[in-house]
């Protein structure tokens, strides 16, 4: 699934084309769970972009490593398993491949491949699709809580989720370049914690020009509140 990425990417590195944008969508989480050779190759065509927008694929039960699947179950086969015992260990429910996809975007992996891009100016990340999981991609462990990029200056968040303490750590490591803000579908761990956001944020955004939330973020406590303190953005409602 990461091939015809892969392919791009490096046709653009060889013609020594400087990659500005690019966007991911829908994409695996194996484009980021790659050799690290083939990882570096990666990290010096996307070096200096300034624009990021990436869609996260939700197909997880055909989101595998099948090489790895073949090679365990022909180890499984020479160990003496039979057919049945070697299905049932590969057998996978949807929320099984969920869970397991999760866990590759959430280790890392993700983080160290937009930290090879530090000049990006706009990043937008998108989750994928819920059905039957009651789990949302942790965007603290995307971008990291004490990353930051320099010339950060459009964020925008869909379909993930995190502690509010941590959507407040991403978002003022920007507090200095930050201009526009996106927050959608935004699902928190700690809904006790969540009046703590708007009050951690006011006033710390000097150069915020809009802020566009949906229906579940306007439904926040304390939203008014923190409202009257943001009295140098015009456009606070963008919908």
């Amino acid at each position: 699934m990461a091939q015809p990425t892969n392919e791009v990417l490096l046709a653009a590195l060889q013609a020594g084309r400087k990659l500005r944008s690019l966007t991911l969508s829908p994409i695996s989480h194996q484009l980021f769970s790659q050799k690290e050779v083939t990882m570096a190759k990666l990290y010096s065509a996307i070096s200096n972009l300034e624009k990021i927008h990436i869609c996260f694929d939700s197909c997880y039960q055909s989101d595998r490593d099948e090489a790895r699947v073949v090679s365990r179950a022909r180890e499984m086969e020479e160990n003496g398993f039979s057919q049945e015992e070697i299905n049932s260990a590969f057998k996978e429910s949807f929320s099984d491949a969920a869970r397991r996809v999760y866990g590759a975007l959430e280790d890392g992996r993700v983080l160290r491949f937009l930290q090879h891009a530090p000049n990006l100016r706009e990043i937008s990340l998108r989750g994928p699709v819920r059905i039957n999981i009651d789990k949302l991609l942790d965007v603290s462990k995307l971008l990291g809580l004490e990353n930051a990029w320099g010339q950060l200056r459009d964020l925008r968040l869909h379909n993930v989720g995190c502690h509010w303490e941590q959507l407040i750590a991403v978002v003022l490591n920007h507090r200095d370049t930050l201009e526009h803000l996106s927050i959608s579908m935004m699902k928190t761990t700690s809904e006790e914690n969540e009046t703590r956001f708007w009050p951690a944020v006011a006033g710390k955004l000097p150069k915020l020009k809009s802020l566009k939330l949906d229906f579940y973020a306007l439904q926040t406590p304390g939203f008014g509140w923190w409202m009257r303190g943001q009295r140098t953005v015009p456009d606070l409602w963008d919908q």
